[in-house]
């Protein structure tokens, strides 16, 4: 990520962000959190408006230390995240990792924050899957209906680690996500 300040568009900071492959995000709400984390200990301030590819993304750093990105309306519709065919319910496609007939990971959502995320959600800890070896296998499947390529790959700026995170389903369970 690169942080100018401030930008055209009279927010507080102008924000690029680089995909693995060199390409520019869309967005990247941890990586906001990041610069909010930053920038508060910086100025002190707890409200920051920023512009990301001419977007604005808002952000608040709360009391008690956590941080709030609001990433504007995710993209649920299979040609805007975009896939490389027709799926009319994206919060589960057709997709499996690991061997034919004994997937290990299977049936992701898929969203557009900015960027496109696959999303596979865990039946057991996610410590006890191979994370590191999952994204750059999705990665490199080129049959549908995994996410179209629509920028040009670059030379990788960073090594590529998937993120497990938490999530609070809507009946307030606890469940986990992996985020590739």
């Amino acid at each position: 990520m690169a942080v100018h300040g401030p930008s055209p568009m009279g927010r507080d900071a102008r924000i690029e962000i680089f995909n693995g492959d060199g390409s520019q995000a869309g967005a990247c709400g941890n990586g906001t959190r990041c610069v909010v984390q930053w920038l508060h200990g910086q100025t002190g301030s707890d409200q920051f408006s920023f512009e990301v590819q001419g977007n604005p993304i808002k952000a608040q750093f709360l009391e008690d230390g956590r941080i709030s990105v609001n990433m504007g309306v995710p993209r649920f519709e299979w040609d805007q995240i975009p896939l490389s065919e027709e799926f009319a319910d994206t919060r589960g496609i057709e997709l499996e990792v690991g061997p034919l007939g004994a997937p290990i990971l299977h049936t992701p959502s898929v969203v557009n924050t900015g960027n496109p995320h696959v999303v596979f959600w865990a039946t057991k800890d996610v410590n006890t899957y191979a994370l590191d070896k999952f994204g750059p296998m999705l990665e490199q499947k080129r049959q549908p209906p995994l996410l179209q390529k629509r920028r040009q790959p670059r030379k990788p700026l960073l090594n590529k680690r998937p993120l497990s995170a938490p999530l609070n389903d809507y009946k307030g369970a606890l469940r986990s996500a992996l985020f590739l």
